[in-house]
């Protein structure tokens, strides 16, 4: 324990007060004197804080510019209050704890054989935070009530006032790391540097970063580049494309060598040709100064199950190469062939599927070609393994 005793001088008449601190609990044990005082830490000195009446002579403490000792009265007014200081407040609760502005930021609190609720201040500056740390064992199942928020055993929540209500940091954002950051809107970082995965995406690994709108990459420098739903799994792993799967790389920083998997989703409803994207939603671009040999299977069924078909890339079936010398448009061999199914059932004529290279968007062009009168829903899944410059 701790015990500080002070002297001010106020009127011309000198007061005392006790201070004491024990396990790392900051607060005012006993007041001698009318006009009240607080003490507070900041680094390794006290000072006073909380007068009802402003003192009208010297006061000892800490000024704003970091000297311990008697100081006048307008530097008592810049002292800054703990809540804002960082201090933390270790403590062991016997019932529910309510919160104000000077308290402490940092709350390790041990419920103590009970559930507890913790009460915010009322309204804050905008701003202003609490990192409260619920430090029973693991397995206790103590939870620590702050407001709408659930506290377990062994976890801690960062919670913000924004202004017009206390909202939690870790319920829509995780930035964990040296460095990390701008990883917001139901956003995940972890590890140093990962930046800019957000709109529920995640980025795990030391630089993982740009994962984003659902993308996923687990491993350091893996990254979607802002492909939506894609996922890079493995260090130094890029996705070039929208919904697609980047699994292996040569693990130099260029990755000229890659393995993906991208997904085809579309729908038919006659006998015309439609073309299928990634996701339903975009081109399977073919980077420049690159050769891709290409795999494909595929299924369509209709409403009932009553007509379905399946292609498969077994015997050299849907398999060919994709390539682009230099920036020039991709070409393809076999050049563009309309693929019957490997196995049909239901089928009076037969849907086909069509590869072919797309000029305009340099893309992998993938075409279905269902049936007249019959609502068909396809999945296309296409195997990608690049070598590029």
């Amino acid at each position: 324990m701790m015990v500080i005793v002070a002297s001010c001088n106020s009127e011309a008449t000198t007061y005392t007060w006790k201070y004491e601190k024990s396990g790392g609990f900051i607060g005012v044990i006993d007041t001698l004197y009318e006009p009240s005082i607080n003490w507070f830490e900041t680094t390794d000195y006290f000072y006073p804080r909380g007068f009802n009446t402003a003192p009208t002579a010297s006061f000892y403490g800490l000024d704003s510019s970091g000297t311990v000792g008697f100081h006048s009265v307008a530097n008592y007014a810049s002292a800054q209050p703990v809540g804002d200081s960082g201090c933390i407040n270790v403590q062991t609760l016997t019932g529910n704890l309510t919160l104000t502005n000077d308290s402490c930021k940092y709350q390790h609190l041990d419920p103590n054989g009970a559930n507890r609720t913790i009460t915010l201040p009322a309204t804050a500056d905008a701003g202003k935070g609490f990192v409260i740390r619920n430090t029973a064992l693991y397995n206790s199942g103590l939870l620590l009530f702050v407001g709408s928020y659930n506290i377990v055993a062994n976890t801690e929540e960062v919670f913000v006032y924004n202004g017009v209500a206390w909202v939690s940091e870790y319920e829509y954002n995780v930035n964990i790391g040296k460095a990390s950051a701008n990883n917001y809107n139901v956003g995940i970082g972890i590890g140093y540097n990962s930046q800019n995965n957000y709109t529920y995406g995640v980025g795990i690994g030391s630089d993982a970063s740009n994962n984003y709108t659902y993308g996923v990459g687990i491993g350091a420098y893996s990254s979607c580049n802002g492909n939506p739903y894609a996922v890079a799994l493995g260090a130094k792993r890029k996705a070039k494309r929208r919904g697609e799967v980047s699994l292996l790389t040569d693990e130099s920083s260029t990755s000229k060598s890659n393995y993906y998997i991208a997904h085809y989703i579309g729908e038919t409803t006659d006998d015309s040709g439609d073309i299928i994207f990634l996701n339903a939603a975009d081109y399977c671009d073919i980077s420049a100064n690159s050769a891709v040999m290409f795999k494909i299977n595929a299924i369509c069924k209709d409403a009932t199950e009553t007509n379905m078909a399946i292609w498969s890339d077994g015997s050299l079936g849907m398999t060919g190469i994709i390539y682009r010398q230099g920036t020039s448009a991709p070409v393809i061999n076999p050049v563009a062939f309309a693929y019957g199914p490997d196995l049909a059932i239901g089928f009076v004529s037969n849907p086909t599927i069509t590869i072919d290279a797309g000029a305009s968007d340099n893309d992998l062009l993938i075409t279905i070609t269902g049936v007249a009168g019959t609502n068909l829903d396809w999945q296309v899944v296409v195997e990608l393994i690049e070598i590029t410059d």
